[in-house]
């Protein structure tokens, strides 16, 4: 009896191992033509890497991607990402999860027209993929220490000047898988939050600090890939960005945009939204204090409100909404002309 127990307990160890062995190869295999193919199927993406580890037997299937490299070219715009390395985890006897950590990574983001170069950094970041009984893939992600940096011209080389960091930085992004949705109306959806969020000195804001960053968006069409073409597709069958909202919180006061976006005949943003304000009156009376601006700005901020908003109350709270439209490549607040709108073609 202990002989066939033996036996059988050494037959399903080899046979997991088999399997375990395989399954890992699967992987392997699969990222590298996933790699390969990525610039022949959509030659505006390129994915290079160091090398491939394996490792997590008996209890996960782990495979380390070192020092990748990742290169996405769309009409005047460049992104580049690098991390030191890419963790992709699948755990056999657990949940139906896919999960992937990424360690000290950087993004580079330029805007040839305009020479603008925006780079973001981040130590550590969690992802978990999973697929719904509806095929949508939800996907989690967490990242630590996040910021974002703008290139400017020093006197002697280019500098990054860091425009926003924050703690914690999360998000969630839902994306239908099965194609029978996809070719039909279909909704992508992302919601992401930042909290303890640092400001450089000299913002628009006027503050150095908020509270909170979040917001819940919706993609509304058939994305394809990655090409100008594909855009231009995804405007002509109705494709509309849908922001739900988008707030900024600091102490007593907020900040809310809601609206619509969609592309006009130039590929430029067209749409309209508002802006709502509560703790307006407080905020300007703290900078006044703070000596960030001075009594007649303060009240030159008032009446150019007052000329563009539409204040109302809601259970004794005051608020000040405020119309802002995007237009014939312009952006307006109220009747007040801003400035003009960029667009994919110039």
């Amino acid at each position: 009896m202990r002989l066939k127990f033996l036996i059988g307990l050494i037959f399903f160890a080899f046979m997991y191992s088999s399997a375990w062995f395989m399954a890992s190869e699967w992987v392997r295999a699969e990222i590298k033509v996933f790699a390969d193919h990525a610039g022949m199927t959509n030659g505006d993406i390129k994915l290079n890497f160091e090398s491939l580890e394996r490792s997590g037997f008996p209890f996960a299937l782990d495979w380390h991607i070192k020092n990748p490299k990742i290169e996405m070219d769309f009409h005047d715009f460049n992104a580049v990402a690098l991390a030191r390395k890419i963790t992709l985890s699948i755990q056999p006897f657990g949940t139906q999860s896919i999960f992937a950590e990424s360690q000290n990574s950087t993004v580079f983001l330029l805007d040839k027209k305009r020479k603008l170069k925006l780079k973001t950094k981040f130590n550590n970041s969690q992802f978990r993929f999973s697929l719904d009984p509806k095929n949508v893939l939800h996907t989690h992600f967490t990242t630590e220490n996040f910021s974002l940096h703008k290139a400017v011209t020093g006197k002697t080389d280019e500098e990054w000047r860091e425009v926003l960091r924050t703690q914690n930085f999360s998000g969630d992004i839902r994306i239908p898988s099965n194609k029978k949705i996809i070719q039909h109306h279909a909704e992508h959806h992302f919601s992401f939050l930042m909290a303890d969020i640092s400001l450089p000195a000299n913002n628009i804001l006027r503050v150095t600090r908020l509270d909170r960053l979040f917001g819940t968006l919706s993609l509304q069409g058939k994305p394809r890939k990655f090409s100008l073409t594909d855009l231009i597709t995804w405007r002509d069958s109705g494709g509309v960005l849908d922001i739900e909202e988008i707030q900024l919180d600091k102490g007593p006061y907020n900040l809310k945009f809601q609206g619509t976006l969609a592309l006009d005949a130039a590929l430029k943003p067209m749409g309209a939204g508002t802006i709502t304000f509560t703790g307006l009156d407080f905020f300007l009376a703290k900078q006044e204090q703070a000596g960030k601006l001075t009594k007649s700005q303060v009240k030159l901020a008032k009446l150019a409100i007052l000329l563009i908003s539409k204040p109302s109350s809601e259970n004794g709270i005051k608020k000040t909404r405020v119309p802002i439209t995007a237009q014939n490549g312009e952006l307006r607040v109220g009747s007040f002309r801003l400035f003009d709108l960029p667009g994919f073609i110039r």
